[in-house]
C-alpha cells in the first residue's frame, strides 16, 4: 500500500512539473488582438458648399471618425471647374482629416465642384459606410460641395451695393459681398438714388415730399436737404455733380457734391421720364412723356439739343443706359418689346434686339463686351457684336432691378423680396439673400470699394 501511494504521489508530481513548464515558457505572450471591423463614417467638408471669395491657394478637408487609407482616395475624388476641367493635386492625412491640396493655385472668380464617391477606406482596410452599410461602388456619392474662388471683385476689399425700398421708405446696403449694413430709413417714397463716384455720398430723391437728401455713406447721416418741384425721380451723377429730374414738375437739378449745395434749377418744357448720361457729362438723355420722344439735354441749362421722334412705344417705362466703352445709349423700349440703340450724338436711333419670346425689357446694364438684360422674369446675357442671346436664366417673379460691379465678375439682381447674386461667367446663382419685404425696387454698386 505504501508504494502504491508512492508511485502515485510522483505520477501526480511529474504531471504538475509538465503543467509548470508549458506554463512558464509562454508568460510572455499576449492574447491575439481582435481584427476591427467597424466601418468608417464620412462627418464634414469644409469649404462648405456655397462659399464664396474662397482662397486661390485653398484646400479640400474631408474629416471621418477614424484614420483612412488616403491610397484609396485615388480615382474617388475629383476638383472641377464649371467647364469640366479637372484639377490634380496630392492627399495627406492628420489624424482623422484628409486633405487634398492642388497642384497649381486655384483660378480666380471661377465655380469648383468637389465629389468624393464611394469604396474609400480606413486603415484597418474597411470600406466606408453610411448607416451602417458599407458603400462599396465608386459610382456612390458620399460627400460634395461647391466654392466660389475670390478675384479682383474681392482683392484689396468689396463693393457697398445698395438697394431701394420704395414701399418701406429705406435704402438697404450690403457690405463683404452680402452681409447686411446700414440702412437709411424715414424716407418717404424713395423714387431714384446715386452714388458719387468717390463713394462718400448717397443721393436719393424723397419723392413725395419732393425733397433730394444728401446722406454721407460712412457715418449714414443726413448732410443737406433740397426741395424741387413735383417728384423728383431719376437721379445720375458725374464729375461730382448729381443730375435729377422732376418728373410732374418740368425741372432738371443740379447739386454739386463738392460744397453740398445747388448749382442750378432749370425749367423744362416737357414732362421728362428716366435718365442718362454721356460719359463726358455734357449731355443728358431723357424722354417726352408725352410725345414720347428721346431728349438730349444740355445739363447746364437744360435746353433741348435734339428730339429723336416718337423712340418708344406707348409708354415711358424701361431704363436708358450709356455705354462708356461704345459711346452709345441703350434703350429698353418696353412696351415695343425691343431693345433700341442711338449714338451718342443722337443722330440715329436703331433696333438692337426684338424680344422673341415676348418678355418686356425693363433694364440693361453693360458688361465689357456684353449688356446684362432684364425682362420679366428672365436675365439674359446679350452680345453687342453679334446680338445673340448668350446666356438666360429665369426667376418665378418678375426681375425688379440689376447691377453689375466694377470688376465685371457679379450682377447683383433684385426680385420682389430677395436679392440674387450671380456669376457673370457661367450665369451660375452663388448666393441669394432673402430680406422678406415686398418693396423692393432698384439696386446699384459703389463705384469704388469700401
Amino acid at each position: 500500500m505504501k508504494f502504491k501511494f508512492l508511485f502515485r504521489e510522483k505520477i501526480i508530481f511529474i504531471i504538475s512539473i509538465i503543467y509548470w513548464l508549458q506554463f512558464s515558457s509562454c508568460s510572455d505572450r499576449e492574447p491575439t488582438a481582435p481584427v476591427e471591423i467597424t466601418r468608417p463614417m464620412y462627418l464634414s467638408i469644409s469649404p462648405n458648399s456655397g462659399d464664396l471669395a474662397y482662397s486661390k491657394n485653398g484646400i479640400i478637408n474631408f474629416i471621418f471618425d477614424e484614420p483612412m487609407d488616403i491610397g484609396s482616395f485615388e480615382n474617388k475624388f475629383s476638383l472641377k471647374d464649371k467647364n469640366n476641367n479637372i484639377v490634380s493635386g496630392a492627399f495627406a492625412q492628420n489624424d482623422s482629416i484628409v486633405t487634398f491640396t492642388p497642384k497649381t493655385q486655384l483660378e480666380k472668380s471661377t465655380l469648383y465642384f468637389a465629389s468624393l464617391k464611394g469604396s474609400v477606406k480606413d486603415i484597418n482596410n474597411n470600406t466606408i459606410g453610411v448607416n451602417g452599410e458599407g458603400i462599396f461602388s465608386d459610382t456612390i456619392e458620399i460627400a460634395n460641395t461647391w466654392f466660389f474662388t475670390e478675384g479682383d471683385y474681392s482683392e484689396g476689399g468689396f463693393y457697398n451695393i445698395f438697394l431701394r425700398d420704395r414701399k418701406q421708405g429705406k435704402i438697404y446696403s450690403f457690405k463683404n459681398l452680402y452681409e447686411l449694413g446700414n440702412e437709411i430709413s424715414s424716407l418717404s417714397a424713395p423714387e431714384g438714388f446715386a452714388i458719387s463716384e468717390d463713394g462718400k455720398y448717397a443721393v436719393i430723391s424723397n419723392t413725395s415730399k419732393n425733397q433730394v437728401v444728401v446722406y454721407e455713406i460712412s457715418t449714414n447721416q443726413n448732410v443737406a436737404t433740397f426741395s424741387t418741384n413735383a417728384f423728383p425721380a431719376n437721379i445720375v451723377i458725374k464729375n461730382n455733380i448729381a443730375h435729377v429730374i422732376s418728373v410732374n414738375g418740368k425741372q432738371l437739378t443740379s447739386i454739386d457734391l463738392n460744397s453740398i449745395s445747388i448749382l442750378s434749377q432749370n425749367n423744362l418744357s416737357f414732362f421728362p421720364g428716366k435718365l442718362a448720361m454721356s460719359t463726358d457729362g455734357s449731355t443728358l438723355y431723357t424722354f417726352d412723356q408725352v410725345t414720347l420722344d428721346l431728349v438730349l439735354l444740355n445739363p447746364e441749362n437744360g435746353q433741348v439739343i435734339k428730339r429723336l421722334n416718337k423712340s418708344i412705344a406707348n409708354l415711358v417705362a424701361g431704363e436708358i443706359t450709356f455705354d462708356d466703352q461704345d459711346q452709345q445709349l441703350f434703350i429698353c423700349d418696353t412696351k415695343g418689346k425691343k431693345v433700341k440703340v442711338v449714338d451718342k450724338d443722337g443722330n440715329s436711333i436703331n433696333d438692337f434686339y426684338s424680344m422673341s419670346d415676348g418678355k418686356e425689357p425693363r433694364q440693361i446694364v453693360i458688361s465689357k463686351e456684353n449688356l446684362i438684360l432684364a425682362a420679366g422674369n428672365k436675365v439674359y446675357q446679350l452680345s453687342k457684336s453679334s446680338k445673340e442671346i448668350l446666356n438666360n436664366i429665369e426667376f418665378e417673379n418678375n426681375v425688379q432691378s440689376l447691377t453689375v460691379i466694377p470688376t465685371k465678375e457679379l450682377v447683383y439682381i433684385t426680385l420682389t423680396t430677395s436679392v440674387v447674386i450671380l456669376d457673370l461667367n457661367t450665369f451660375t446663382i452663388l448666393k441669394v439673400i432673402d430680406l422678406g419685404v415686398s418693396g423692393l425696387e432698384s439696386i446699384i454698386s459703389s463705384p469704388v470699394k469700401n
